[in-house]
């Protein structure tokens, strides 16, 4: 009773008047695992254009459609082996990021927990029900919409060619850690960690927590890179050819993915693409690059995200989706 008192708020004891203040939002069930204000600049005509991976030609369709699936980020019951075994990407976290993702932990896995000990004969029972169904369906949703809403900023200001906020060390921070949740958050990182087999931790099953797994690793992810930002720049890629950049349901890659050897890459270059006409490149200061692509380049990239997408890619121009070849073949 008393983990249900801490989440509600001793809600049961509260007069109406308080009591009301849980109320209903609402479950947002068509949940997306890439940012549409960030698709919004391959919109033309209200649509984007979107092709699957090897299934015919382009369509067009809102933004609200596609990179989406039900109940993506509902929350999932996971075992005390599970949390074990996610513990493990902490063990030699600095103390404040394990502060933090305990806390992710706790606000993940809490509201399935009360309502498996919620009593059916108590008071209140369906009003409470229904508000910790409500949780487990949009808790992970509303996290994401937070981060997206510290993304807005910096995605205006390189779309102006701006990147200024990269020298401000609590706006680099807040970018830095939504990049690195969008690398991890979609449905290709969520499969891929499922897939992955573990005999590190007896018991535990990582696609029951590949969610919250995929969470804190980004988390990890997120500090690692923001305590070695010097080391890196961020250049904009300005792209005046014919050719314009598509993205896709994997919008955020590592330039020096391994996919033949299965081994992970030993360096890290994240590239962006912005809008057909401009991408960001995350480069080690070493790193040299024009700024200015030339045709051959852009298909690079370009095929670079068709590599890394899950099903689909996404552009202003369905003609070039059609026309799009990977490997001499047609098909993407």
């Amino acid at each position: 009773m008393k983990a249900l008192d801490i989440i509600m708020g001793e809600a049961l004891m509260l007069p109406a008047e308080i009591a009301n203040m849980i109320k209903l939002a609402g479950k947002k069930r068509r949940q997306h695992y890439v940012f549409q204000h960030y698709l919004k600049a391959w919109v033309t005509d209200r649509n984007v254009w979107v092709r699957r991976r090897g299934d015919g030609k382009a369509f067009p369709t809102r933004t609200l459609n596609v990179a989406v699936q039900k109940d993506f980020y509902k929350l999932q019951p996971v075992t005390a082996e599970d949390l074990a075994l996610i513990r493990i990407v902490l063990d030699d976290a600095p103390i404040y990021v394990k502060e933090r993702c305990e806390l992710l932990i706790h606000n993940f896995t809490v509201p399935l927990s009360v309502k498996k000990i919620l009593d059916p004969a108590g008071q209140n029972f369906e009003e409470i029900s229904a508000w910790l169904d409500e949780r487990i369906i949009n808790a992970e949703e509303d996290f994401h919409c937070d981060i997206e809403e510290g993304l807005v900023s910096p995605l205006h200001d390189m779309l102006s060619g701006r990147t200024d906020f990269y020298s401000d060390s609590e706006s680099a921070q807040e970018f830095i850690h939504a990049i690195c949740i969008q690398y991890m958050r979609t449905k290709k990182r969520r499969e891929a960690l499922a897939a992955v087999e573990t005999k590190v931790m007896p018991g535990a099953d990582v696609k029951r927590c590949a969610s919250l797994f995929a969470l804190i690793t980004a988390m990890r992810f997120a500090d690692s890179l923001y305590s070695d930002r010097s080391k890196y720049k961020i250049v904009l890629l300005a792209n005046e050819t014919g050719v314009p950049f598509i993205t896709g349901d994997q919008p955020i890659f590592n330039i020096h993915r391994t996919s033949s050897s299965g081994l992970p890459p030993e360096r890290l270059e994240l590239f962006y693409p912005l809008s057909p006409r401009r991408a960001m490149a995350l480069l080690e200061l070493a790193t040299e690059r024009s700024i200015a692509l030339t045709t051959h380049e852009v298909q690079q990239f370009n095929e670079m995200i068709v590599l890394n997408s899950h099903e689909q890619v996404f552009s202003n121009s369905g003609e070039y989706l059609d026309g799009l070849r990977i490997g001499g073949s047609s098909e993407i």
